[in-house]
């Protein structure tokens, strides 16, 4: 099997969440300053969505200077706080290298949070992980499990990478990812 290009999968990845920026910043194109000021004071008393709002914010320019490592900043108090968005944001700059040094295990350290809350970009992502060894070891039968989540999510680009993913499988290998799969929806504490 072809090795799926990191930068490729990453793109989609990023573009996935960026879209999800669209619903945080859905009311304006821009946020204004007033709602750049409530976030700021919010996400200074501990408020995750108002952090994890910033550092989109500081991510894409919005409303503020384009800022990554203020961005990162943000996504990390919210990250650490449990936010699965901007869990999947901070794998997302240590993928890029946007804002703190590239860094492919904490990237996966922090997809994993992310996807472990049931975010299927998250999961998809790791799943991409696995495939190409980046930051964990290559483990295509891991890579088939964290994907079947994503696709069972509703994530599309999971669904193609696994249709790419089965040929390299065996029958059995597919099987054990599917139970895997299963359990770990039956385990998980949020509905799927």
């Amino acid at each position: 099997m072809t090795k799926i290009s990191v930068l490729t999968v990453f793109v989609i990845v990023l573009s996935l969440a960026l879209m999800n920026v669209g619903v945080v910043l859905a009311d304006a194109a821009t946020p204004s300053a007033e709602q750049i000021q409530r976030w700021q004071k919010a996400a200074e008393q501990g408020d995750a969505t108002a952090q994890y709002n910033l550092g989109i914010a500081y991510t894409i320019g919005a409303g503020v200077k384009l800022n990554h490592v203020t961005a990162v900043k943000w996504y990390l108090k919210a990250a650490s706080q449990g936010n699965a968005k901007a869990q999947l944001s901070l794998g997302i700059a240590y993928i890029k290298g946007e804002g703190v040094e590239k860094n492919a295990v904490e990237s996966t350290k922090w997809f994993r949070k992310s996807a472990d809350q049931g975010n299927t970009t998250a999961q998809c992502s790791l799943g991409v992980a696995y495939v190409n060894g980046d930051g964990v070891g290559k483990d295509m039968a891991a890579a088939y499990g964290w994907l079947l989540l994503a696709e069972s999510g509703g994530n599309k680009s999971a669904a193609k990478l696994l249709a790419t993913l089965e040929k390299s499988l065996s029958s059995a290998q597919q099987q054990a990812a599917k139970a895997w799969a299963t359990q770990w929806k039956s385990n998980a504490s949020i509905p799927h």
